[in-house]
């Protein structure tokens, strides 16, 4: 009986000590103002990079840090944040300089593309990653450029720009298309006008010619859209 006591003993004791280290470790985390940065930094984002690096421009002093807040749009260079933080029982704040750098996966060319050449992003295009600072304003970095023309050549290498293709129209706008769905274990389709153009995978509004109802739906191919996406 008293060595099964002792076992629990050593088990409840072992338990406790992991439960300090794993609290002690979160609060650690908590108050590291890199940390708080890093995740402020990830929040304001509104696209998805592939990596992220920060750095203090200067030595923070050691403090209680509870949040931070960026002070304008994010951007590659220098960002200002509002670090929070506690203080024999109050909250206040000081303001930190931060050197951000945001790195995305854009697509560029595989090999030289001439005028008139159709962009097929499993052949001629390939995704890199890039530093956000280096890139042009209308980097491509999304799917939907597949099938889209180039309106001027572009090197090898070179950062697909939105401004130098014309993205593939397979909806137009005024277009009659099928709109198809299901309810249930049931199956429909209507007729109906579309409101904007825009290619297979895009959502679009369309208004349906027997009651006049606007909606939302994704475009499935050059006459079919998709309810309920």
């Amino acid at each position: 009986m008293a060595v099964k006591m002792f076992k629990l003993l050593v088990r409840y004791l072992i338990f406790t000590l992991i439960f300090i280290l794993l609290n002690l470790s979160y609060k650690a985390i908590a108050s590291n103002p890199d940390s708080l940065v890093l995740l402020a930094v990830k929040d304001a984002l509104t696209f998805q990079p592939s990596k992220i690096a920060i750095e203090p421009i200067y030595t923070l002093p050691d403090l209680d840090y509870t949040k931070a807040m960026n002070m304008g749009a994010i951007h590659s260079g220098v960002n200002r944040f509002v670090l929070f933080y506690n203080q024999d029982g109050e909250t206040k704040f000081l303001e930190a300089d931060y050197l951000v750098r945001i790195w995305l996966d854009v697509y560029v060319a595989k090999i030289p593309l001439k005028a008139g050449s159709i962009i097929n992003i499993k052949d001629n295009v390939v995704k890199e990653e890039r530093e956000l600072s280096t890139l042009p304003k209308d980097f491509a970095i999304d799917d939907n450029i597949n099938g889209s023309t180039v309106n001027a050549s572009i090197s090898m290498g070179q950062v697909i720009r939105l401004g130098l293709i014309s993205k593939r129209i397979d909806v137009r706008l005024g277009q009659r298309v099928m709109v198809v769905g299901k309810v249930g274990n049931a199956t429909f389709s209507l007729q109906a006008v579309a409101l904007i153009s825009g290619s297979i995978g895009y959502s679009i509004k369309v208004r349906c010619t027997t009651n006049n109802k606007v909606f939302t739906g994704k475009i499935i191919s050059s006459n079919e859209v998709q309810a309920g996406d």
